[in-house]
């Protein structure tokens, strides 16, 4: 965690040089993010991970530009908005639609996650398909807040307001959050993940990672998402004669990855809880040296010659205690300059507690001593 004293909305506060230099931070932010003043014109998402310690006290912001998803791992988060409050754990999301004003307490102090906002469009359920009309997630596991409404004075209270990815402020006297009752279908919610209906393959293979979809932020390409939600939970992990971690491949969306809790199968020793990582479309990735060695003798802690015995009857092969999730965008992300991440690792020398959200950006030696096994 930061050393000094930083807000929720100082953590996702983004301030802009000129197009070329892409970001500035501001308030010692600890995090992943990326922009360009281009990109607003366009349907398009921006990612970061926040870490804030402080609540928003005396003040409100809104979003004029895009949806926001936000994602705790460490520390819960009491969310209040026009419409109420939520009150948001580790293991749920919260969606807050633009155009709304709201303020995050930490009642737990020191928390961390993730943020994902879209422009032009909003987040809905994935189109169930074959599966037909129940799983994955359910509307009625989606909860909204109760009316809830404050009458006071404050002095000096800020509106901060994001508009055209400027942020502006305005100055009141009085609580924002006076909306004594309201009715209608655009409103935050939360959902809870644990509540998440999985699905796999139940003989070989893999299935794509668009079979975990929470939500979708759909373009107006058929079969084409500007942004989806997917999450890993703990699942069943049953197929026959198949590479059980997740295979070598390249994808034509790219792929924003964080960890909530647990380990990833992937990479268990270098990517921990509070840790992100992306791949942009196109670009090779799999599992590291050390994981692809383990999978022909245990899966998640199970024998994996156990794996074609049990499959003919009982299931035993469970992914335990971890839980992770994608952000799958259609378009490229541009990455996070070196100079920037060279600058925060001069700033969090002797702060073990940031220093351990940063990684060398390439980290292409985990993959140096893999072998062939065709001959």
């Amino acid at each position: 965690m930061v050393n000094e004293e930083v807000a929720f909305l100082v953590a996702i506060k983004i301030g802009w040089k000129d197009y070329y230099s892409r970001i500035r931070l501001r308030c010692n932010f600890l995090g992943v993010l990326w922009r360009s003043r281009l990109r607003l014109r366009t349907c398009s998402t921006f990612s970061v991970r926040y870490n804030a310690n402080k609540s928003m006290d005396n003040c409100a912001f809104c979003n004029a530009d895009g949806d926001f998803l936000i994602v705790p791992q460490q520390g819960r988060l009491l969310i209040t908005t026009e419409c109420g409050r939520l009150k948001v754990s580790p293991g749920e999301i919260a969606i807050i639609p633009h155009g709304f004003r709201f303020s995050v307490n930490l009642p737990d102090g020191p928390s961390r996650g993730y943020v994902a906002e879209i422009f032009g469009t909003h987040f809905q359920l994935p189109d169930l398909g074959p599966i037909g009309a129940n799983g994955l997630a359910s509307p009625r596991d989606f909860l909204v807040p109760s009316a809830w409404f404050e009458d006071k004075s404050y002095p000096g209270y800020t509106i901060v307001q994001k508009f055209g990815g400027e942020l502006f402020d305005a100055v009141q006297d009085f609580s924002p959050f006076n909306v004594v009752a309201w009715h209608g279908n655009y409103v935050p919610y939360k959902y809870d993940l644990s509540k998440f209906c999985p699905y796999n393959t139940v003989l070989f293979d893999h299935s794509d990672p668009s079979i975990n979809t929470v939500l979708t932020a759909p373009t107006d390409k058929p079969g084409v998402a500007l942004l989806d939600f997917v999450i890993f939970p703990p699942r069943w992990l049953v197929a026959e004669h198949t590479f059980l971690p997740p295979y070598y491949h390249r994808n034509c969306m790219s792929e924003f990855m964080g960890l909530i809790h647990g380990g990833y199968e992937a990479n268990a020793d270098g990517f921990l809880p509070g840790g992100a990582s992306l791949h942009n479309c196109m670009t090779p990735h799999g599992p590291d040296t050390k994981s692809y060695e383990k999978r022909n003798f245990t899966v998640v802690g199970v024998p994996y010659a156990s794996l074609l015995i049990l499959s003919l009857g009982c299931c035993h092969l469970r992914a335990e205690f971890t839980s992770y999730y994608q952000f799958l965008d259609s378009h490229i992300i541009p990455s996070l300059p070196y100079s920037i991440y060279q600058y925060y690792m001069q700033e969090s020398k002797g702060n073990e507690g940031a220093k351990e959200l940063w990684h060398e950006p390439c980290n292409e030696t985990c993959w140096e001593q893999l072998l062939s096994e065709f001959l």
